[in-house]
Parts: C-alpha cells; sequence; structure tokens
C-alpha cells in the first residue's frame, strides 16, 4: 500500500471515530455548515461589490458619457442648420448666427465632458481628437464662408458647401465611431456576472439545506422540537439568499429598461436627427449650388428619417412617448412639404422659401427631436439610478447576516454538544 493510500486510509478511519458519536456527528454538521456559510458570504460580498461598482460607473460615468456623445452629435447638426440659414440670408441673420454659435458651443463643450469622462480608453480618445479637429476645420470654413459673403467674394459659396459636406461626411463617421464606443462601454459596464451569482445562491442554498437537514436530525435525537440559533441561522440564510437575487434581477431589470427605453431610444432619435440633418444638407446643396439633383438625394434621405420614425413608433411603450412620435411625424411632414414647395419654385424665390418656411418647419421638427431626446435622456439616467440604489445595502445583508448566521449556527450546534456532556 502506497504512502498517499495509507494517509487517505488513516485520515477516514479518524473521521469514523470523530463522527461515531452525536457530539461528533455535530461537530462535523458545524464545521460544514459554518464552510458553507463563510462561502456564501464571501461569493455574497464579491457580487455585491462588483454589482456596486459597475452600477456606480453606469451611473455616474458611462450614462454621462452616452448622454453627452448623443447632445454632441445632435448639437453638430443644429449648428449647420443655424449657420447654413445665416449664410442664406445673405446680409446674415443675428438670430441664426446667434443659435449657430451656442449649438457649437454646447458640442465642443460635449466633446470635452466625454474626454474627461472615459477615463484610460486610448481609442475612444483618438476618436475625439479627430472629431475635435474636425468641429475646428468645419467652424473654420463657416467664418471664411461669413467672411467671403460679406465681402461679395464668389467663393463664399464653395466654402459653405465644403464646410456642409465636412460635417455631413467625416463629421458623420467620427460621431459613429464614438458612438459605437460608448456603447461598448454600456455592454461592458452591464454584463453580468452570471458565474459569481450562480456561486453564491448555491452556497446560500446548501446553507439551508444543511441547516434544515440538522435542525431534523437535530429532532429526532434530542427530541426537542426547534434549535432557536439554528433557526435564526436558517432564516437568515434564507433572507440573504433571497436578498441577493431580488436586487441582482432588479438590477438587471433597471439595465435592460435603461438600455431599451433609455440608450436605445436616443440612438434612433439621435439618428433621425442626423437623418433629417442630411436631408437639410442637401436641400441647402440644391438652394445655394442650383442642384437639383440635390433635391433627390435629400429624398433618399427623407425616406431613411420616415424609416427611423416608424421604428421609433414601434418601440413606444407608453401613451406619452406615441404622442410624441405623432408628433415629429406630423412637424417632418410639415418640413417636406416647404422642400416640396422650394423644389417647385424658380431659382430666385427658392432661396427666400428656403429661409422662411424650409428654416422655420425644419427648426420646429429639430425642437420636437430636442424635446424626445430630452425625455430618453431622463429615463436613462433615471433607470441607472435605480439600479445602483438597490445595491446599497446589499454589502450588509449578503455580507454581515450570512457571518451572524455563521456564529448563531455554531452556537445552537454547540448548545446540543454541551448537552451530552
Amino acid at each position: 500500500m502506497s504512502l498517499f493510500s495509507r494517509g487517505v486510509q488513516s485520515g477516514t478511519q479518524r473521521l469514523q471515530r470523530a463522527t461515531s458519536s452525536t457530539p461528533g456527528r455535530y461537530r462535523a454538521w458545524s464545521m460544514v455548515t459554518a464552510a458553507v456559510l463563510a462561502l456564501a458570504a464571501v461569493c455574497g460580498l464579491s457580487v455585491a461589490n462588483r454589482l456596486s461598482d459597475s452600477t456606480e460607473r453606469l451611473e455616474s460615468n458611462t450614462g454621462p458619457v452616452l448622454v453627452a456623445t448623443q447632445q454632441a452629435v445632435a448639437n453638430l447638426a443644429e449648428a449647420d442648420a443655424a449657420a447654413t440659414a445665416a449664410f442664406m440670408a445673405g446680409d446674415e441673420d443675428r438670430e441664426s448666427r446667434r443659435l449657430y454659435e451656442e449649438a457649437l458651443a454646447r458640442a465642443v463643450g460635449q466633446i470635452e465632458d466625454v474626454s474627461a469622462l472615459i477615463g484610460r480608453d486610448a481609442e475612444a480618445h483618438d476618436v475625439l481628437k479627430e472629431l475635435g479637429s474636425l468641429v475646428t476645420r468645419y467652424a473654420a470654413l463657416v467664418e471664411a464662408a461669413r467672411a467671403e459673403n460679406r465681402a461679395g467674394v464668389s467663393e463664399a459659396r464653395a466654402s459653405h458647401l465644403e464646410a456642409v459636406r465636412l460635417l455631413a461626411a467625416d463629421g458623420a463617421a467620427g460621431s459613429g465611431q464614438l458612438i459605437d464606443a460608448t456603447e461598448d462601454r454600456l455592454e461592458r459596464d452591464a454584463r453580468a456576472e452570471t458565474a459569481l451569482i450562480a456561486l453564491a445562491v448555491t452556497a446560500f442554498l446548501a446553507a439551508f439545506v444543511l441547516l434544515f437537514l440538522a435542525q431534523v436530525a437535530m429532532t429526532r435525537r434530542s427530541r426537542r422540537i426547534l434549535n432557536l440559533p439554528l433557526v435564526l441561522a436558517t432564516i437568515a440564510a434564507i433572507v440573504s439568499g433571497v436578498w441577493l437575487v431580488a436586487v441582482y434581477a432588479g438590477t438587471r431589470a433597471d439595465l435592460d429598461t435603461a438600455k431599451r427605453d433609455g440608450y436605445e431610444s436616443i440612438t434612433l432619435t439621435a439618428d433621425l436627427q442626423v437623418a433629417g440633418q442630411r436631408t437639410r444638407v442637401e436641400e441647402t446643396i440644391a438652394v445655394i449650388d442650383d442642384d437639383d439633383a440635390a433635391f433627390g438625394r435629400a429624398d433618399d434621405a427623407a425616406g431613411q428619417v420616415e424609416a427611423l420614425l416608424a421604428r421609433l413608433g414601434d418601440s413606444a411603450d407608453s401613451d406619452r412617448e406615441r404622442a410624441a412620435v405623432t408628433e415629429l411625424d406630423v412637424r417632418w411632414q410639415r418640413y417636406r412639404e416647404a422642400v416640396g414647395e422650394i423644389e417647385a419654385a424658380g431659382a430666385e424665390a427658392r432661396r427666400e422659401l428656403a429661409l422662411g418656411a424650409g428654416n422655420s418647419t425644419f427648426n420646429g421638427f429639430n425642437v420636437s427631436v430636442e424635446s424626445v431626446l430630452g425625455d430618453n435622456r431622463a429615463d436613462l439616467i433615471d433607470n441607472l439610478e435605480q439600479a445602483h440604489d438597490r445595491t446599497r445595502r446589499l454589502t450588509f445583508v449578503v455580507g454581515l447576516v450570512p457571518l451572524a448566521a455563521l456564529l448563531a449556527a455554531l452556537f445552537g450546534f454547540q448548545l446540543r454538544i454541551k448537552e451530552y456532556r
């Protein structure tokens, strides 16, 4: 017989001798139960800490990054619409100029906010750097077009169209990369700790079963119905395990709601705003450059807007959201009717119509989009805050309560052991 085999046999014999008596069996019960409760406490604490950290990061960092990113995209679209209105006014519309400067300043500020929040994400910083450089080039082209327009230089139109196309092409690409990066952050921070939660729940369930069986065994041997410390330990194990599952399920539900009703709606609405801006860009090109083919491209972009409106309508799950989508659709149709009038008019009348009905109806659509975006952002942040709030007492319940149950169980077993002494 090998040394290992003799060791195993010797250990087995000692265990059999130790558990041959009732006190010995109680000691074995107590050690196994204590080990399982300690494991449950460790796993529960680990789950609680990870849940708390991830939900706090979502509430204080990832959520604001998502919101600031989408706001930057929306404000760049608003700035471009206002800059175009100011340019087409010729002698410059001061109100449009003010709206352009304010929207551009908000977009720059939001890009800086995102840069401060994303930490060491090198890829996102590179995208932000490129987007910031693009906004600087765009603003320089707008200023050049403005100066040339006021001086009566013929190149003014080409400069402004270059700015419009730069934001429509490179700006959309950069914004798309930034949005993809923030979506990755959301998925990473909201990822479930499924293996760890399963281990913790299994440990709590095992502790409950051991405590229950121990009480049954004690009742049969001691002819006493209850061992109060073991009863309290069993209740504590049940409460801790159920609380852990309830908090975990609640945070998952909150995060799913935040993603579905908040971020996905934000993404759809922001995409709607960008597609509307593309339509506006092509209308601008058609009017400024006297390019009838641009009206056809505007129709294509308008088709994307209408498809997104349909998707928003399908995803709306409340009367308020459905009413908001209906309002968006009404305002968009008004703008499309204005574009139809612009296209049907002669070259000389197009600019006046674009500055009048075209500008006012598009601004009305843009205001409605901003209102919906504001509601969606509030839904996102509210659900992220609620998810984090659920975890506030979890560490105490799944950490200290199982340890208290462990001490109570040991005390309960010791009471019965003393009786045999």
